[in-house]
């Protein structure tokens, strides 16, 4: 899935920007992969770094019946000063 500044906020920050979701089955069995990727213009046009005040969220539906039944939700604070 793609999805490229779909609202007026992500204009004007691109950290709140979501930019591509893939999901895959993991190298283990019965386990999945998910990985999202946000800010497309980081470090050009908005910070490189994860909006500290932004909740990212992933629903999933399981079950076929388009509702969500796992959810995961997903914080960062700001940079570390010392890395």
């Amino acid at each position: 899935m793609s999805d490229y500044i779909d609202s007026p906020s992500a204009l004007q920050d691109g950290r709140l920007d979501l930019g591509d979701m893939y999901a895959f089955g993991g190298e283990e069995p019965g386990t999945t992969v998910l990985i999202f990727t946000v800010n497309p213009d980081a470090g050009k046009s908005s910070p490189a770094t994860f909006h500290p005040e932004t909740l990212y969220e992933i629903k999933i539906d399981t079950g076929g019946d388009a509702v969500e039944d796992v959810s995961y939700r997903v914080t960062f604070g700001g940079p570390d000063a010392h890395p």
